[in-house]
């Protein structure tokens, strides 16, 4: 006689950012202790399947949940406040806000989240994105950059999410990315025309592979003109919604309530809609690469 399959009791269950934030703090404890999945669940006297699916934010974490492991992993009372409270927020991150003297959470970078992608789309219009970024240029968009805190914090990566995008991109072919840029960016000079040269043509090599797009915007369509540089992160756990996030130079705004974005959706659509194909923005960018090389022999 066969048994019935038990239902997923979180069956419809949704994960902020600020709830993901925390199980990932719970996964960097547990690593970090070097505890294994049994040991720390025995040890919280609770179910494996239950320390796993907290620690892949696949259902409800609360305060409790966050002290108890604190203990188990012997974490600093420093670094349990900052996830207890993220528990907290997770709940209702506008009210929690709202609070007055609200205390610090856990927090996530633009790297944390990215490589938890499996579809990425991008405008950017002031700067190459960070997951097509070479050395150099990264390099010298952090010196044009350094004397903005706020820049540094939001839109660093970890040597693990960078790794793990990497891998996902590259080796794996489980990250979809489509990229669209302004023309004016291609000669947007940041460091030396030889670092954005280096820059442009690993934009060129990026083209061809079959789950990277990459668009070019003329000047004379004129449809970023007004747009800000954003990123619609898309996931394959139906727990994970999309999410926007929107970077300038003085910071970052993530967007996760479903009207708040849907617009930028359908910009991103109508963008895509105006750029040039795959064939005429590889022109374009040689060509762009070909008046740097120009510009560097005449010096």
């Amino acid at each position: 006689m066969s048994r019935k399959a038990t239902p997923f009791p979180y069956k419809g269950f949704k994960s902020n950012l600020q709830h993901r934030a925390v199980a990932r703090a719970l996964a960097s404890w547990r690593d970090k202790s070097e505890k294994g999945l049994k040991e720390a669940s025995d040890s919280a006297n609770w179910s494996v399947a239950k320390t796993s699916m907290l620690q892949n934010a696949a259902c409800p974490i609360s305060e409790f949940d966050v002290a108890i492991l604190a203990l188990v992993y012997r974490v600093d009372n420093q670094t349990r406040a900052a996830v207890y409270h993220g528990a907290q927020r997770a709940r209702d991150p506008q009210a929690y806000d709202r609070l007055p003297g609200a205390e610090e959470c856990v927090g996530w970078t633009y790297g944390d989240v990215a490589a938890e992608a499996s579809h990425i789309r991008i405008v950017a219009t002031d700067a190459f994105p960070h997951v097509v970024r070479t050395a150099g240029y990264t390099d010298a968009l952090q010196k044009y950059y350094s004397d903005n805190t706020a820049l540094r914090q939001c839109h660093q990566y970890s040597g693990a999410a960078h790794d793990h995008i990497t891998r996902n991109l590259f080796q794996q072919a489980s990250l979809n990315l489509h990229l669209v840029i302004s023309e004016a960016l291609l000669r947007c000079v940041v460091g030396s025309a030889p670092v954005v040269v280096d820059q442009l043509v690993w934009l060129m090599e990026l083209a061809h592979r079959p789950n990277i797009e990459i668009q070019v915007v003329p000047n004379s369509a004129g449809r970023l003109a007004a747009a800000s540089s954003f990123s619609i992160m898309t996931f394959r756990e139906d727990r994970f919604d999309d999410v926007i996030y929107i970077e300038n130079p003085h910071g970052a705004t993530w967007l996760e309530i479903e009207e708040v974005r849907e617009p930028y959706a359908i910009i991103f659509d109508r963008i895509a809609e105006g750029a040039l194909s795959t064939e005429d923005t590889l022109e374009q960018i040689a060509e762009a690469v070909q008046a740097l090389q120009a510009t560097i022999a005449e010096t």
